[in-house]
């Protein structure tokens, strides 16, 4: 028997899947994993495998977490379903949860995943006990109401004996008379608890419909179950000189007796009927507090959401100061700047003085123009790729101070901030990585690295660029996974083969980009022993002409096809 929970996570994400995947994983928790990422696969899988937990994100590409929340709803209602997404509101978290939704996690915070899982599994499994509960307690009311029945027959049998008894003697006329009036009610008592049951069971569906109305509700039932115990203490009154009774009539005569007998099992009967009541009374009542506890945790949850909130106003308030600093230092390199025009000017004045000391003295000289014109070139282009992620920055930060900006515009001018900051963080690495080569500063940091995960990383980051675009990507990896652990500068690698699948994309409007690295030891590409590898990016762009081939090696230049 396999005692796994099966989780079906609904996510387009292969990273957030493995971090989730690695979460639950952390927590001991023994279960068996179903990635979809479509519409086709979730259905599939729901209802081929035996599923405990739906996983669900919020936004898919050709899917949504509603749609699918709908479905699991109308077919699967059973089953828990938590949202697992790092774009949604507060308030559409809230409308999915009066909608059916058990729970939600955000992607930044998924310390709260492990705690809801399994709060969604103790629920789930409650309500299973309590549906099994409410199965065996009907078989039981229709096993007593069957047995009613049998006793009504019963009684018209003893009304019968006791007629002809009468004629038997004269003392034991007023004796039947008692046990006939007794009988009768009886019957009433058990008519009234049959009515009573039924108005429970009205009471109980019409409380699961009106979730407001649950506590006064409760509080009436609980004010009814009192005094249906008082009123099963009455009836163990009444049983009990009723025993009382029939232990004096068997004094009177031998054919009373079995029927004695069949009377005292009424009222054990009767007695363990009300003992279920109370048992029923107080898993109600138990039901009741889980959802109070469910509710606090709720009101928990919304306050979390809110702290982290005032933390994301925190973090713009730094990215201004940031954004501060980084304006006054593009004021120091425009100075620099100047600085570096006048030192020109100096520069060309004493290559004019020194033009009649040698031929060779001539080309250094024109070497070195060419050079400072490319650098103040490249200090322009610089500028202007500061300016425009710089000027995006601004231009939402003061967006962001209008008092009538709604949410969903917020959120998209903080991304396109944050993305304009990325930008910026980029062209700054660049620079600072120029500068360090020109310095001759630039370290090399030698580590065993798995070239095949590597590569995987630059496809799985490009594929959706590239997918974009309307081309298509390919990657060949030439060695077995054992042989793909080399010595090298990870980064280096990273950045160069970055660089140019980059200028791929940007210079090819159709067909295809493959990049890829074989061994320089073999044509086939695998290697027995340790060798060099070559790597490569081919493309079907325009191309460079054969004739620039040896400029795209010299600093600060660019080479291709017009």
């Amino acid at each position: 028997m396999n005692d796994k929970i099966g989780i079906l996570h609904l996510e387009d994400s292969f990273k957030d899947s493995e971090i989730i995947n690695a979460k639950i994983e952390s927590a001991k928790i023994e279960y068996n994993y179903f990635l979809a990422d479509c519409e086709k696969d979730f259905l599939n899988f729901l209802e081929t495998e035996n599923i405990h937990l739906i996983l669900s994100d919020y936004n898919l590409p050709d899917y949504n977490g509603n749609e699918a929340l709908r479905v699991a709803r109308e077919k699967y209602p059973h089953i828990p379903f938590i949202f697992v997404s790092g774009k949604i509101m507060e308030g559409v978290a809230i409308e999915k949860m009066l909608n059916g939704a058990t729970d939600y996690v955000f992607k930044n915070n998924l310390e709260r995943l492990v705690p809801a899982i399994r709060r969604a599994l103790n629920d789930y499994e409650l309500e299973t006990k309590r549906k099994q509960a409410e199965i065996s307690l009907q078989e039981k009311r229709e096993i007593i109401i069957a047995q009613s029945g049998k006793y009504f027959e019963i009684n018209k049998e003893l009304d019968f004996q006791n007629e002809e008894k009468e004629k038997r003697a004269a003392e034991l006329i007023i004796a039947n008379k008692e046990l006939a009036f007794q009988n009768r009610e009886k019957e009433k008592r058990a008519d009234e608890l049959y009515i009573a049951n039924k108005e429970l069971i009205y009471q109980n569906q019409e409380k699961e419909n009106r979730a407001a109305e649950l506590i006064i509700a409760n509080k009436e039932l609980l004010y009814q179950n009192e005094e249906k115990e008082k009123r099963a203490a009455e009836l163990r009154i009444a049983n009990k000189e009723l025993a009382f009774q029939n232990r004096e009539k068997e004094k009177r005569a031998d054919e009373l007796f079995i029927a004695n007998k069949e009377l005292a099992y009424q009222n054990e009967e009767k007695e363990k009927r009300a003992a279920e009541l109370i048992i029923a009374n107080k898993e109600l009542l138990y039901q009741n507090e889980e959802k109070e506890k469910r509710a606090a945790e709720l009101r928990i949850a919304n306050k979390e959401l809110a702290f982290q909130n005032r933390e994301k106003e925190k973090r713009a308030d730094e990215l201004i100061i940031a954004n501060k600093e980084l304006a006054y230092q593009n004021k120091e390199k425009e100075n620099r700047a100047a600085e570096l025009i006048i030192a020109n000017k100096e520069l060309l004045f004493q290559n004019e003085e020194k033009e009649n000391r040698a031929a060779e003295l001539i080309i250094a000289k024109d070497k070195a123009e060419e050079s400072d014109r490319l650098k103040s070139a490249f200090l322009a282009n610089m500028s202007h790729e500061i300016r425009t992620p710089m000027n995006g920055i601004l231009g939402f930060a003061e967006l962001l101070k209008e008092p009538e900006l709604t949410g969903e515009l917020q959120h998209e001018y903080i991304d396109i901030i944050q993305k304009s900051g990325t930008r910026m963080m980029n062209i700054i690495s660049d620079i600072m990585s120029i500068s360090k080569i020109e310095s001759g500063h630039m370290g090399i940091s030698l580590s065993e690295v798995n070239i095949n995960e590597q590569m995987k990383e630059l496809y799985t980051f490009f594929k959706p660029e590239v997918e974009q675009k309307g081309l298509q990507i390919f990657l060949k990896n030439n060695l077995e996974s054992e042989e793909t652990i080399v010595k090298t500068d990870r980064d280096k690698v990273y950045a160069i083969l970055t660089n140019l699948i980059k200028n791929a994309i940007k210079f090819t409007n159709k067909g295809s980009i493959e990049f890829g690295y074989g061994s320089t030891g073999s044509p086939s590409g695998s290697v027995s022993e340790p060798v060099e590898l070559e790597f490569y990016v081919k493309d079907t762009g325009i191309g460079i002409d054969p004739q620039k081939i040896e400029t795209i090696f010299e600093r600060f230049r660019k080479a291709m096809k017009h």
